[in-house]
């Protein structure tokens, strides 16, 4: 009797798990034996039907093996992506870095090479991507350096800043740059919730929630 009501609560099992596969995935059950009401099943037929029901859950456990697989090579795609696309390597540092030609000029920098004029310093404080966005516009609102098209820079922008070695100042930035600004917020997206930033200390890029907070250094296109 028990070993019936197993068969059948795993019967019931398959044919509900099978439901939510595609339709060419779907899980072929052959049982081998039916059963009428008020007629005695016999011992050899239960364990037919039974051990057709255990290869079945065998062939549904292995097939789950093989999707996990699949799902975790892609999910490694996936995070090479991004990689790819910024041009980093495997500690998210950039594989190719910018010959800067900086020039300050009061309270800016401007990269001659890239055509970037760029905060000397930036926020004083760190901010969350609303605050940054109301930086900004107060920024263009004073006049900041004598403009007001200061924006939140791109993570491409951003990582032109970066720089293979540190320097006198123990940054992945070069010392014409106030160091308070340790990492700097970007207004590229990862996901809708998560934005792309640098971090000057380790010289790499990462991703952050954008209700986190993070420091900001505007930028202005000279061009």
């Amino acid at each position: 009797m028990k070993k019936t009501l197993s068969y059948m609560m795993g019967l019931l099992l398959i044919l509900s798990i099978s439901n939510f596969l595609p339709a060419e995935e779907k899980l072929e059950l052959k049982i081998p034996h039916k059963f009428q009401a008020g007629k005695p099943a016999k011992a050899s037929e239960v364990n037919d039907n039974f051990n057709a029901l255990r290869e079945a859950i065998q062939q549904l456990q292995q097939e789950n093996c093989d999707l996990r697989e699949t799902l975790n090579e892609q999910k490694t795609q996936l995070e090479l992506l991004p990689k790819t696309i910024l041009g980093l390597d495997d500690q998210w540092h950039p594989l190719l870095y910018t010959t800067n030609k900086f020039q300050v000029q009061d309270n800016v920098v401007i990269d001659h090479a890239t055509g970037l004029m760029w905060q000397q310093a930036g926020s004083s404080e760190e901010l969350s991507m609303k605050d940054a966005l109301s930086y900004i516009v107060s920024l263009n609102d004073e006049n900041f350096g004598g403009h007001n098209d200061w924006r939140l820079p791109h993570i491409q922008e951003l990582m032109t800043l970066l720089t293979s070695k540190k320097h006198s100042n123990d940054m992945y930035i070069d010392p014409r740059f106030d160091e308070t600004q340790r990492w700097c917020l970007s207004t590229s997206l990862y996901l809708y919730d998560i934005a792309w930033s640098i971090n000057i200390e380790a010289g790499n890029v990462y991703r952050d929630k954008v209700y986190r907070n993070d420091y900001v250094r505007a930028v202005r296109s000279m061009q």
